[in-house]
């Protein structure tokens, strides 16, 4: 299959599995109308990209894992429909999205003389650009941080469909994910 043909397949299947997961939400009968959309904005948050990754094909742990995250309710009570298996692998993801979080907590606007741009600050020091961007302007750079609306210099890119926003990881996750699908595409 050419590039820009698997790209499209990569770009639809993730597409069908967010369509999984917002069904899987608004189904949900343990969260109100106002918790399911604190449960949608987590989904839409960069460190809750490994996550959606992680659960293709199981839809209610990607929303039991956003249920935790969110604060909506705790782990055994999110999962408590879970599997032994589904509920483990969801503790673990949630261990991977904190990381993230901390990880981008660390990030910080910088000017260049190109523009401003994301890194990270070592010795009061700027010690690296992690956004592939840069902006006009503070503000943008801001904006694009706080929302996480920017890609890595390692390749992130964002996917949006069913009203959330997923940032896909770099070469080798888009490559598992690729993997993921045509591997569920046979098994059907």
């Amino acid at each position: 299959m050419s590039g820009a043909g698997k790209s499209k397949t990569l770009l639809q299947g993730y597409q069908r599995h967010l369509a999984a997961v917002t069904e899987s939400l608004r189904r949900s009968e343990m969260l109100s109308e106002a918790e399911k959309g604190i449960v949608a904005r987590e989904l839409s948050k960069p460190e809750s990209t490994r996550a959606l990754l992680q659960t293709i094909g199981h839809a209610n742990r990607a929303v039991d894992f956003a249920v935790v995250r969110s604060g909506a309710a705790d782990l055994p009570q999110a999962a408590a429909g879970l599997s032994a298996t589904d509920f483990k692998k969801t503790a673990e993801l949630l261990v991977v999205a904190n990381k993230v979080e901390e990880l981008t907590a660390e990030l910080k606007v910088f000017r260049s003389s190109a523009g401003y741009y994301l890194g990270k600050m070592k010795d009061g020091e700027a010690v690296g650009r992690y956004s592939s961007e840069y902006w006009k302007d503070e503000t943008a750079a801001a904006i694009a941080l706080r929302t996480g609306r920017f890609s890595s210099v390692m390749g992130l890119i964002v996917v949006e469909s069913s009203g959330f926003r997923a940032v896909v990881a770099s070469r080798p996750a888009i490559e598992t994910f690729w993997t993921l699908i045509a591997g569920s595409s046979h098994s059907q």
